[in-house]
């Protein structure tokens, strides 16, 4: 899994860095399961956004949308991820979620969220991840968060 930086913005004045979460699976990907928990700092969640990728229609009336913190799948919009009863639960410092997708997506990188931190955000992720390759035995995976920025796995 990686985490690929996308750009820097400014939203009411704060800074922020967004991210796309992607994945490599030589199967089809099937659910992940994460939960990023921030020491300080906060996540981007737009008033109006919610858990799964916004349409992007949208931006024309909001456009700090377009750096919403999301879950979705690797079609994308407008197929929306299914949610894991209970949750996801998000706040400005957590962000629980399960996901899934019961369409055939195939092998290959796909991008399954995205996450707006500021630039001052320390924490962790973490989470496991599923795809017809692991048969039910999910991959687990740990990235610390300084400074609005996702380490790599030491």
């Amino acid at each position: 899994m990686t985490f690929v930086f996308q750009e820097s913005v400014t939203i009411d004045s704060n800074s922020y860095k967004v991210y796309e979460m992607r994945i490599t699976t030589e199967t089809e990907w099937t659910n992940t399961r994460m939960e990023l928990e921030l020491t300080s700092g906060t996540m981007y969640n737009h008033p109006v956004g919610g858990y799964s990728e916004p349409n992007p229609v949208l931006f024309q009336f909001w456009p700090d949308m377009e750096y919403d913190t999301y879950a979705t799948v690797p079609r994308g919009r407008p197929f929306f991820p299914g949610f894991a009863a209970g949750i996801p639960t998000m706040d400005d410092d957590e962000f629980l979620a399960s996901w899934f997708d019961s369409l055939d997506d195939g092998s290959g990188t796909h991008k399954i969220a995205q996450i707006t931190v500021s630039t001052d955000a320390d924490g962790s992720l973490t989470g496991t991840i599923y795809d017809l390759a692991t048969q039910g035995e999910g991959v687990s995976f740990e990235f610390d968060i300084e400074d609005g920025n996702f380490l790599e796995p030491q």
